[in-house]
């Protein structure tokens, strides 16, 4: 039987698990059947986007019941992990991957992907050919710069799918008897749960070291777990290393500004003056939830001490109330937490 397992991110930045189900074939009709209980066991709340890699199947389930209320998105890794077979005989097939996906990766808007992909297919011979014809048709569905609008806990593959297929696997067997895997299965859950459990507890007794006298970094200190405010303070870090020159001011409310890189990279942001807000061509804000680099900078350019609370997500807080489940096989009976 095959295992289907729905994750995501939790608080700590770690993987979760939201639902599973056993399936004994892997069908349109069971993938619907699937996703109609998935559907049912979130209170009929559909996700804003799902991720899978491209199963016909999958997908027609995915479309069948959630619609369009859910974006599909393709796995980029799998996609991309292709590229080598695809490139034939070719000698340099090392140098021909990077080249797309820097293009894939390196694209700042979607005009700019699709100019630099025509001209790249061009360059090295293969604008003709099907595969590549057919995943450049389908780019609004595994592409970033057409996804990262949307929010995505910064996830762009289905690693934390396969890293969670590799943990069960010291926990399942293929020959189990169906109760033997569901004590087997709920062992693994405590395992996770006990450990999102005890990093609830180490966030409360133990506190980052600051590296600036920031006020937006000490603010997001008192609020976010720790694990993501170290990504909050890598951000912080990668700042140092870039300039921001004033561009252009189309109103009187609206300011946009250059931040460049080390690297001559340049991006645009925006910044409302009444709302106090931001906005990065690079959306790392949109689909992570935490602030690039690029926005800090030009915050701090702009002496704004602190964020509004459009920039400090409820999900990454330490302080939010989530429901306690005692899980079975959890042998001290501690509370666990689950983080939909």
């Amino acid at each position: 039987m095959a295992l289907v397992l729905f994750v995501g991110v939790n608080h700590h930045w770690q993987t979760t698990i939201f639902a599973c189900a056993l399936l004994g074939r892997e069908t349109e009709e069971d993938y619907k059947w699937c996703m109609e209980k998935f559907l049912a066991c979130m209170n009929n709340v559909k996700p804003g986007g799902i991720l899978t890699d491209q199963c016909p199947s999958i997908e027609k389930g995915i479309k069948y019941v959630l619609g369009a209320d859910t974006v599909h998105r393709y796995c980029a890794w799998h996609i991309l992990h292709k590229l080598p077979g695809k490139f034939g005989g070719q000698d340099d097939k090392v140098a021909l991957t990077y080249l797309v996906k820097a293009t894939v990766y390196g694209a700042r808007s979607q005009s700019e992907f699709e100019q630099s992909w025509r001209t790249l297919m061009v360059e090295i011979g293969y604008d003709d050919a099907p595969w590549f014809k057919s995943i450049f048709r389908q780019r609004r569905k595994w592409v970033p710069v057409y996804l990262n609008d949307r929010f995505w806990a910064g996830m762009n593959t289905t690693q934390r799918v396969e890293s969670m297929n590799s943990f069960f696997d010291n926990y399942l067997r293929s020959k189990s008897t169906l109760s033997e895997f569901v004590v087997n299965f709920e062992s693994g859950l405590s395992r996770i749960w006990q450990r999102e459990h005890y990093l609830d507890h180490k966030d409360k007794s133990t506190k980052p070291v600051l590296i600036s006298d920031l006020e937006l970094e000490k603010q997001f200190c008192r609020v976010y777990t720790n694990e993501i405010f170290y990504r909050f303070q890598h951000e912080i870090r990668q700042a140092l290393n870039l300039t921001c020159v004033f561009r252009v001011q189309p109103n009187d409310n609206t300011k946009v500004y250059e931040v460049q890189d080390i690297s001559g990279n340049s991006f645009a942001v925006q910044y409302k003056v009444d709302l106090k807000e931001v906005f990065c061509i690079c959306k790392k804000f949109e689909a992570s939830g935490i602030l690039c680099s690029h926005s800090i900078m030009v915050l701090k350019h702009e002496k704004q001490l602190v964020v509004n609370d459009k920039y400090i997500l409820d999900r990454w807080r330490k302080d939010r109330f989530r429901f306690d489940l005692i899980p079975a096989g959890c042998p001290d009976g501690s509370t666990v937490e689950i983080n939909r």
